[in-house]
Parts: structure tokens; sequence; C-alpha cells
């Protein structure tokens, strides 16, 4: 969780890479490069601890 509340360190990077590729694969992003900006911009705006968030209560509500 602190790397979606905007720790940095080598752990971010691995997980900013990840889900680079992940939305390259998902055909959400066109390049690695591509995809790394918008894992980091997701995590530095907040969107993705929000989403996560949002994804726990409803996993909460509806068991």
């Amino acid at each position: 969780l602190s790397i979606l509340r905007g720790e940095k360190g080598p752990k971010r990077d691995i997980v900013i890479l990840n889900s680079g590729a992940a939305l390259v694969a998902a055909e959400i992003a066109d390049t690695i490069k591509n995809g790394i900006a918008l894992a980091e911009q997701s995590i530095d705006s907040g969107k993705a601890i929000e989403k996560l968030e949002l994804l726990a209560d409803y996993t909460r509500e509806n068991g």
C-alpha cells in the first residue's frame, strides 16, 4: 500500500514496470514507455489507491 500512497524506491520501480507491461498486454498502452507513464500517473495522482479502496469496499459489502 505504501507504494500506492507515493513511496518511492526500487519496489515502486518494479510495480511501475510490471504495471506498464500489463497495460501493454491489455492494449491500453501501445509501448512499455507509455505504459510506464500511465502507471506513474495513476499512482502519483492517487487514482490507483482510490480504485483499490473502491474494490476493497465493494468486496466487504458483497463478500
